[in-house]
């Protein structure tokens, strides 16, 4: 039978069990109160008598102990106004954890977060920036020109790269190709010249290479007239009767006799330098002479005879002028053809033969006279003479002439004169009827007398009876 008092149960032949009472827990023997949770903390797992109440930190605290036996502290708030945002969420044992934005780092002095800086440009970024660190920026290297060239030009995220640079051994060496600011200067060794055999035809210098060249080689029909040095090549000169630059040397040409008929005579004397010149000698026409003879250095002269011209080695025939179409412009000689030139020719509308063309001179034309508006032809042109242009009669008109015949004028030309005739003037007693005009005479008529006129007349002849 299972007895129980206070808690504790027995039987008659076992010994008392005690349990723990609301709020502890324990052997029965030991019983310990129940823990109390901690603030923000909140119950897990009830207590009974045999175990503990268990907590746990409440949603949004925490602590190191989950809330077991601690206060719990609110999770940190990550703000947006503070450029920071969430790495990692919080738990009941972890706190929540903040980072900064991208493009800002956490200063430590201040702890806050701070833009990154950004670097200029002709600076690159030094120390790449991080969580806990700004971005380091470094002004580029500058290259010293004088003794350096920039390998590699600065950039955003490198510094310029600068190498010395090199130098030619002045000795040996000389510069290909100059350095510019970003290529180093290239040189090359000097050519060596073998002086034995050889000269500098341009020698070396700081920028350009020594050229060497084979020194010449006197002829065995010259002699050296100068040494040569490092920088200069050996002269040589013909001798004898030899001519050329004294490498090569050639014999003088020897000019054939001038006293055969078809020889040669010198036109240039031969030197060293240069060879003697032979021309063959002129050979006279069938129609020229011999006018000078020739020697070892002139050539004999030929002159054409009769009516030939020309050089004496050749001669032609005079030129004969037609003489119905030209005139001798210029008379013929030995050196010179006769110049024949056409005869002029008028124009017959406008003008007329005034000298006649002969045999050594040219027909010569004038101007035809050309008569006026107060002229008539008097006498009529020919192809040899000139017209003759003589003044028109002026009437005396309206005063005592009038024209009775007008100028004659025969396809356009006025060949005739005018003729005037004086004008009539009617008695005392006549009227003029028909008036005068510039080519017509006036009309008179006598007067009819009136009845008193005829009384008059009567009585005056009474008185004379």
């Amino acid at each position: 039978m299972l007895f129980r008092s206070d808690g504790c149960t027995f039987t008659a032949s076992t010994d008392r069990q005690c349990d723990c009472r609301e709020g502890f827990f324990g052997s029965g023997t030991d019983c310990v109160a129940w823990r109390t949770c901690g603030t923000n903390a909140e119950q897990s797992v009830a207590g009974n008598s045999t175990h503990d109440r268990a907590c746990e930190c409440s949603d949004g605290s925490w602590a190191d102990d989950g809330g077991a036996d601690s206060d719990c502290t609110t999770w940190t708030v990550c703000s947006n106004d503070d450029h920071k945002e969430v790495l990692s969420t919080g738990t009941t044992s972890t706190d929540v954890v903040c980072q900064c934005s991208d493009g800002y780092f956490l200063d430590a002095a201040t702890d806050t977060c701070r833009a990154w800086q950004v670097c200029g440009e002709q600076q690159w970024e030094s120390q790449a920036p991080s969580e806990a660190l700004d971005r380091g920026c470094s002004d580029w290297t500058v290259c010293d020109t004088d003794t350096q060239w920039i390998i590699q030009e600065g950039s955003s995220t490198r510094d310029t790269s600068c190498s010395d640079l090199l130098s030619c051994d002045a000795t040996t060496e000389y510069q290909v190709a100059a350095a510019t600011a970003f290529a180093d200067r290239t040189c090359e060794p000097l050519t060596v010249c073998n002086y034995t055999t050889q000269f500098d035809v341009i020698e070396a210098a700081v920028d350009r290479d020594r050229v060497c060249q084979d020194l010449t080689v006197c002829s065995d029909n010259g002699v050296e007239t100068n040494a040569p040095t490092t920088s200069s090549d050996r002269t040589c000169e013909c001798a004898g009767e030899y001519w050329g630059d004294g490498e090569t040397c050639t014999p003088w040409t020897v000019c054939e006799s001038f006293e055969l008929e078809t020889g040669q005579y010198e036109t240039a004397g031969p030197n060293i330098t240069t060879d003697r010149e032979c021309a063959n000698l002129t050979v006279c026409s069938a129609n020229g002479q011999q006018v000078l003879n020739a020697s070892a250095i002139s050539d004999r002269t030929c002159g054409c005879t009769g009516e030939y011209w020309g050089d004496g080695e050749t001669c032609t025939p005079w030129t004969v002028c037609d003489t119905l179409t030209e005139y001798q412009a210029m008379a013929p000689n030995t050196t010179a053809d006769r110049d024949c030139a056409m005869v002029s020719s008028c124009n017959w509308a406008v003008e007329y033969e005034s000298v006649a063309a002969e045999a050594e001179s040219d027909r010569q034309c004038s101007p035809l006279t050309v008569c006026n508006d107060t002229q008539f032809e008097l006498v009529a042109r020919t192809s040899t003479s000139d017209r003759v242009c003589s003044d028109l009669t002026v009437c005396d008109y309206p005063d005592t002439e009038y024209e009775s015949v007008p100028p004659t004028e025969v396809n356009g030309v006025v060949v005739g004169d005018r003729e005037c005739d004086q004008l009539t003037v009617c008695d005392a007693n006549a009227t003029v009827v028909v008036n005068e005009t510039e080519n017509s005479d006036r009309t008179c008529q006598c007067s009819v007398p009136t009845l008193e006129e005829l009384q008059e007349l009567c009585q005056i002849g009474r008185a004379h009876v």
